[in-house]
């Protein structure tokens, strides 16, 4: 058992904004499956919800030192949220 596992959202977040890749990477192992799974329960396609969940973690890894991040797993799903909207509305201009 890795030691960041018992390390609440908020202690990740934090060891996270020291630039701690083992943070980065227990957020990762923790959340990725269920954002997948967000993303695939709302648009369906396998590689566009893959590319949505990979382009958040990279946000957050570029964006680590300015996180501002009170409830983190809602902050992810938001995020992946505001992600597919952006994707649908540009695959819906492409229709067009």
């Amino acid at each position: 058992m890795n030691h960041y596992d018992a390390y609440g959202d908020e202690v990740l977040v934090a060891l996270l904004k020291q630039n701690d890749r083992g943070a980065f990477r227990a957020i990762y192992l923790r959340y990725s499956s269920v954002l997948y799974q967000y993303a695939f329960n709302i648009l369906r396609e396998e590689q566009e919800c893959l590319d949505a969940v990979q382009d958040i973690f990279v946000w957050l890894w570029t964006n680590r030192c300015r996180l501002n991040i009170t409830a983190l797993k809602a902050y992810l799903l938001a995020a992946v949220k505001y992600k597919l909207i952006s994707a649908i509305r540009i695959s819906k201009r492409r229709q067009e």
